[in-house]
């Protein structure tokens, strides 16, 4: 209700994406993240919250199926730096030495 009357109300949206990520909707959750994401550091805030999710409830319990759904969600978000594309969200892109 609090979107419908403040739709740039950033707390509410963000608020709502914690509560889908904690029913494992991670495609709701990024939609709803997505209206925080107003500039790369914000981005990156709010793909960072999918994304640790996705590791910690799917990479790291073997669930690969939740993980990449998630990691697929966190790429969603608008304006994500180009350093956050290339270090979190795509660690293993090619041409990129490992740590």
């Amino acid at each position: 209700r609090l979107i419908e009357l403040q739709p740039d109300n950033e707390s509410a949206h963000l608020r709502k994406g914690t509560w889908l990520i904690a029913e494992r909707r991670l495609a709701d959750a990024a939609a709803a993240l997505a209206n925080t994401a107003t500039g790369p550091q914000k981005a990156d805030n709010a793909a960072n919250i999918i994304f640790n999710e996705a590791y910690t409830n799917g990479f790291q319990r073997q669930d690969w199926a939740y993980s990449i759904q998630g990691m697929t969600a966190a790429k969603q978000i608008p304006n994500i730096s180009s350093t956050e594309k290339s270090t979190v969200l795509c660690p293993n892109e090619p041409g990129r030495e490992s740590e």
